[in-house]
């Protein structure tokens, strides 16, 4: 490994990880499923609160290291 690189990883870190968080339209709910089939052509969601499919959803980052929030407006 070349020295910047090395100093920079332990000046910086090796870098955050950061995921998406989907968030169900009609509930607020973050227990969403994302699932993608080349046939479908776009990616399909699934409410795993309410068991409702569908076809779009907001999403947010989630870093590492992020405090967990409620899941939604009604909470857990």
């Amino acid at each position: 490994m070349d020295v910047r690189r090395w100093i920079h990883r332990k000046v910086w870190g090796a870098g955050r990880t950061v995921r998406y968080v989907f968030i169900h339209p009609t509930c607020g709910q973050t227990d969403v499923e994302a699932g993608y089939l080349p046939e479908w052509g776009r990616p399909k969601f699934l409410c795993r609160r309410c068991g409702v499919a569908f076809e779009e959803a907001t999403a947010r980052l989630a870093w590492q290291g992020d405090a967990a929030e409620p899941q939604g407006r009604g909470g857990n």
